[in-house]
């Protein structure tokens, strides 16, 4: 991962918390424009965890990540256990 990566993924959740699809739409075309775009692609997905991992610890201690999990499930709606 690159400091680009990071760079686009901060841009990417600046982009997502202003509703701005015109911004999100850049951040992904840049990521399709690149010579590896698969490769860009997953990426960009560890930055955006990796800038989350880092603001928000708390999501990841054993009661966190249930309660991501089972939120995150909810939203597919899967059965979870």
């Amino acid at each position: 991962m690159t400091a680009d990566h990071m760079r686009r993924a901060a841009l990417l959740l600046v982009h997502h918390a202003r509703r701005d699809r015109d911004g999100v739409n850049e951040v992904i075309r840049q990521v399709r424009e690149d010579p590896d775009p698969a490769e860009s692609t997953t990426a960009l997905v560890f930055a955006v965890v990796e800038i989350f991992e880092g603001l928000v610890p708390m999501m990841f201690t054993d009661t966190g990540v249930r309660l991501l999990s089972t939120v995150v499930l909810d939203l597919a709606g899967q059965d979870h256990a």
